[in-house]
């Protein structure tokens, strides 16, 4: 959820109701680079240890720090750790910043920012205090070595037995000489940049430093790990290590003879299977028995150390042999394609490192499409079926900007979901002229939205189904609130007692869907109305019961736009879990802990010229459920005396309301200024308050892209305009985009009718012009016509638009990527 220009999404951006890749709030506010925090190491602790402040951008000359208190205030942070340890001093880098973590912050959730030396205000991070005093290193001497090489750290609140990890490799042979220093040696890690952090006796982490694990001269390939080290015939493996070259070699079975690794994978892993740091490869049909691994590297022969692994009866399970990309943002939103073998054909999990559960898009026995999840980090990545769990496969989690930040050979792919490192020449991309085409998809799933956090938008479901992703919800409060957002803009009829019943149930112990009785009285509105964030709000007529179960169930709810329907009765959460809703609640009444303002972010924010849009304040307790009291809320206010004019609070309803809500008018458009896109609408309740950024926009039509728009598009092209505004559905008239054959080069007269057959919407700006296959080597002139399509507030084209093409020499367009 944006909050005062602080963001507080994994990524560092929430836009359109999700945590997208920081690029994109770059984009929104004009700004191309900008101070962005990664992540926070650690970021839970306690005041007075050392943290390190990972990301990009911020400056080569020290800023500030700051820590959220009690009050929402900033604290600024000591950066001068030489007063800690006299070995060590400032460290402010364009990517690192070490700082003590100081008085007076924030129980649990403390909002974690920077200020660089040019004033520019950074995303904040979230730290936790409550984990108490934790080692803190500050320098690392040597910052790089190869295994065996000594290196000696130093730092603050040493303790005996904590032990150096070098990239998760621990050298068990740390020694502690005091509580500001230590003597490790780089244990056996592949050549890489890393870390060197220590872990304390209770498996506890410090801060992490970077590292960079220098490559023994003439080394020879080492295996470090088999993941699993059993299992049937067909099984997956990856076996982990370094130096086995970037060619297939052999991979041997040793028992009494030496039998070869199967290597027969699906064709999307043939680039992948064998790399230098890994290898993934499948048992092959041997007697079941106790064997060694062996590696053979193919430009030498040089041979690894043998590493058990034994053999055993049964089925193989799922097996992964690729992840592409193997890297990029942990935002709830990067797709990643996993493929191997025995996914199975029924929904089931996929892990990140540290049992990071990823959302899942489809699911098929060789390939899964998932999407990382907020707040993962690197680590393995593994599938889950029947309680069978896969071979792992590293991925890195990180988002590129530039090329220079990728390996030598890689290029920085750009997508809206977030950036990812790839072969050089690999990318998606637009395509040339002569293969210029569209895919159209279909809108994204009208389904129940579920968000267990309130970082980013209301908790959906909330209060959150017990035990769904592993959750409990066993702490709703007296007077909460039940609430439900969907995917999509719904029908207003749905949207009623009817069609949401809440009852209650048992009282203590488990929940027993058979003691529920008669549904409990209620009033049901609307929020976040007409918008792909809509949902209801359930407001019992008298307080829940304590340390009682209730049952929420919803019937059918219809998309406004598509006609899709969603079955509250027959559905499934996204675990895989039977889509049934129950909830326990506790003893106390809500405490609002916070507020949030929904709609939040451009677009679903922003208000075209002459018309209004609703935003709605929400009271929050600490445990992300809705509050739901009556409170007399702040009033609403445009405090930035520049957008005088720009807009105006025509409406406001805050006194003695559970939600607060304001109609806020277009006057001005605003979006095409540079200095300031948009106008600040401020809600307020007790001390808390929130902000949204609505861009105001024109409301008359425009068109702003097309295509193709070339002399050498293929066949089977669809032709297609992109205009500033959503477009009407019901005006989508073959009429109103024609398409005609020229008989010249320069269109100067036309032959035939209009070859356009139908028009749809590819998404809500994006309207597709259907036709038969184009002749081989032809012109053709494209009209949008006046007051033809119209956008959903009315407005037409002022005048016609027109563009001209052409085709090549007869080939079809063939789809290379999606």
């Amino acid at each position: 959820f944006c909050n005062d220009s602080i963001l507080d999404c994994a990524s560092g951006c929430c836009a359109g109701h999700a945590c997208v890749d920081n690029a994109i709030c770059l984009a929104y506010s004009g700004v191309d680079e900008g101070p962005f925090i990664e992540s926070l190491s650690p970021n839970a602790g306690a005041e007075g240890n050392i943290i390190t402040i990972y990301g990009s951008n911020f400056g080569d000359l020290p800023g500030r720090v700051y820590f959220e208190d009690f009050d929402g205030n900033g604290i600024v942070a000591n950066l001068d750790i030489s007063l800690l340890n006299p070995s060590c001093s400032s460290l402010w880098t364009e990517q690192e910043i070490l700082v003590e973590v100081p008085l007076g912050v924030k129980d649990n959730n403390a909002k974690v920012w920077i200020v660089t030396n040019e004033s520019e205000e950074s995303n904040a991070k979230f730290y936790d205090d409550s984990v108490g005093p934790l080692p803190g290193i500050c320098l690392a001497d040597p910052n790089h070595g190869a295994f065996g090489e000594q290196v000696v750290l130093h730092g603050i609140k040493f303790s005996a037995g904590d032990k150096a990890s070098f990239g998760g490799i621990v050298d068990h042979n740390t020694n502690i000489v005091s509580d500001l220093k230590a003597i490790t040696k780089v244990p056996n890690v592949s050549p890489d940049e890393t870390g060197v952090w220590l872990k304390t006796v209770a498996s506890l982490l410090s801060n992490a430093l970077p590292f960079t694990v220098d490559a023994v001269a003439g080394g020879d390939p080492v295996i470090h790990e088999v993941s699993p080290n059993l299992g049937p015939k067909g099984q997956y493996l990856t076996v982990s290590g370094a130096n086995f070259g970037n060619t297939q070699g052999q991979l041997n079975f040793i028992n009494i003879d030496s039998t070869p690794g199967d290597f027969d994978f699906p064709p999307q892993c043939s680039d992948s299977y064998w790399q230098d740091d890994s290898i993934v490869v499948k048992v092959p049909n041997i007697p079941d028995d106790a064997y060694k691994i062996q590696v053979k590297r193919n430009i030498d022969g040089k041979e690894s150390n043998l590493y058990d692994f034994t053999v055993e009866l049964g089925t193989p399970g799922p097996g992964l042999c690729a992840l592409q990309p193997d890297n990029g943002p942990a935002n709830g939103l990067f797709g990643v394609s996993l493929y191997g073998d025995n996914f199975g054909a029924d929904l089931d999990q996929v892990f990140f490192f540290d049992s990071k559960l990823a959302g899942i898009n489809f699911w098929e026995d060789n390939h899964i499409s998932a999407r990382t999840p907020n707040g993962a980090v690197t680590g393995p990545v593994v599938v889950k079926q029947s309680g069978q769990t896969s071979n792992a496969l590293n991925f890195a989690v990180g988002s590129c900007s530039i090329d220079g930040d990728c390996s030598a050979g890689d290029e920085c792919c750009t997508q809206d979901t977030g950036n990812y490192c790839a072969l050089a020449g690999s990318c998606p991309g637009s395509n040339a002229c002569t293969y210029t085409w569209t895919v159209t998809t279909a809108a994204a799933p009208f389904a129940l939205q579920e968000d267990y956090l309130c970082e980013n938008n209301l908790q959906s479901p909330s209060p959150w189904p017990d035990a769904v992703r592993g959750e409990e919800s066993r702490d709703a409060y007296l007077d909460t609130n039940i609430v439900g957002l969907f995917t999509r803009d719904a029908e207003d009829a749905d949207f009623s007692t009817d069609n949401i019943k809440v009852s209650l149930c048992n009282v203590g112990g488990e929940f027993n869907n058979m003691s529920c009785g008669a549904d409990l009285a209620g009033t049901v509105s609307i929020i976040n109305h007409n918008s792909d964030n809509e949902g209801f709000v359930f407001n019992p007529e008298f307080d829940l019961d304590p340390n009682t179960w209730y049952r929420v169930e919803l019937d059918i709810f219809h998309s406004e736009i598509g006609g899709d329907v969603w079955d509250g009765n027959n559905f499934s959460w996204s675990d895989g879990t039977s889509g049934k809703w129950h909830f326990r609640t506790q003893d106390a009444l809500c405490e609002v802990s916070d507020i949030q303002v929904t709609p939040n972010m451009s677009p679903a924010a922003d208000v075209y010229v002459g018309h209004t849009r609703d935003f709605y304040a929400t009271p929050i307790g600490d445990n992300c459920n809705m509050c739901g009291s009556e409170y007399n809320w702040d009033l609403w206010d445009l405090p930035d005396g520049h957008d005088a004019g720009k807009a105006d609070i025509v409406y406001q309803n805050i006194l003695n309301t559970n939600i607060s809500q304001a109609r806020l008018k277009g006057l001005q458009v605003t979006e095409n200024d540079p200095a300031n896109p948009v106008v600040e609408l401020l809600a307020g309740l007790d001390g808390f308050h929130d902000q949204v950024k609505p861009k105001i926009k024109d409301a008359i039509l425009d068109v702003i892209d097309y295509g193709p728009d070339c002399t050498e598009s293929c066949m089977n092209a669809l032709v297609w305009a992109t205009f500033n505004t959503d477009i009407n559905p019901a005006t989508l008239d073959r009429s109103y985009l024609q398409i005609y054959e020229c008989t010249d080069e320069s269109c100067t007269s036309l032959a035939g009718g209009n070859l356009t057959t139908h028009l749809t919407l590819s998404d809500p700006q994006t309207v597709i012009a259907h036709h038969a296959n184009f002749d081989i080597d032809t012109h053709y002139k494209v009209f949008v016509k006046e007051d033809g399509i119209k956008n959903i507030l009315g407005y037409g084209l002022a005048n016609d638009y027109t563009w001209d093409f052409a085709t090549s020499d007869g080939l079809e367009c063939q789809a290379d990527r999606v």
